[in-house]
């Protein structure tokens, strides 16, 4: 397998922490006080978050605002230049551009990523309509999607980390996402899941916004209360296919 497969969507099973493992309370990961810098150019600069068990937390940003690099150090791939990352969870990590692995979705969900259950039901609810047995390389980029967001959602990992997890799908797999996150939320994995700011992020209970060089909680655009869904149009068809997964119920079902 290839250095850059391995490091597609990596389950970063027990990710050690810099600290070797400081008590954060109720924090199943923690970053304090991270800067990061790449020569002489300060991408982060001393931030400061938490993530607990069971949340879903949204992450904004403009591009060039440091979100992919804040969820790289959150995933353990990136290490700061300064700064602790705190705990030592497993993570999975879904970055917004991957080379596909060599090997069909199916060899790399059971033969490499060794999934037991749970990833075949996720292809569906996500609603993939590819090969399993064909090369990832083949796949459209919303069914190669699809893969790694079933192999993230369904690891069991601690903690998920997922870089414009929609980029590509349609909004049928969009519904299925939210199925997925909400189901790893209420097992009690924590989630961070950046998208642009059209993009909706319905489970989000608490929002980030990276700009500059800091990241800060804001309170006006999380995206449960549709302060960046987009036209009512596109919430209403994200509503109606997440209906049709089974996710969110019909109104004479409530």
């Amino acid at each position: 397998m290839t250095a850059v497969a391995r490091s597609t969507c990596a389950r970063l099973d027990a990710v050690r922490g810099d600290d070797g493992g400081v008590n954060a309370g109720d924090d199943v990961l923690a970053l304090r006080d991270v800067s990061v810098r790449f020569g002489r150019r300060t991408v982060l600069s001393e931030v400061t978050v938490a993530l607990q068990r069971g949340e879903v937390v949204g992450l904004r940003g403009a591009n060039g605002s440091g979100k992919t690099t804040l969820l790289r150090v959150l995933a353990g791939v990136l290490r700061p230049s300064s700064g602790v990352r705190v705990q030592r969870p497993s993570v999975a990590f879904v970055p917004a551009a991957v080379m596909p692995p060599p090997v069909s979705a199916e060899h790399w969900l059971v033969g490499v990523r060794r999934h037991r259950s749970g990833w075949s039901d996720a292809l569906e609810q996500l609603c993939f309509d590819g090969d399993r047995s064909a090369p990832c390389r083949v796949l459209s980029l919303g069914n190669f999607r699809k893969v790694l967001l079933a192999d993230a959602l369904t690891s069991g990992a601690d903690v998920v980390v997922l870089d414009e997890a929609t980029v590509g799908l349609d909004d049928r797999g969009r519904a299925g996402v939210i199925t997925l996150v909400e189901a790893a939320r209420s097992a009690g994995t924590a989630i961070v899941q950046s998208e642009q700011d059209a993009e909706p992020i319905p489970l989000a209970t608490r929002t980030w916004r990276a700009s500059n060089r800091t990241v800060h909680e804001t309170t006006d655009d999380v995206s449960v209360t549709a302060a960046f869904i987009g036209p009512r149009d596109r919430l209403a068809r994200l509503i109606d296919a997440a209906r049709q997964v089974g996710f969110v119920p019909d109104e004479q079902e409530r």
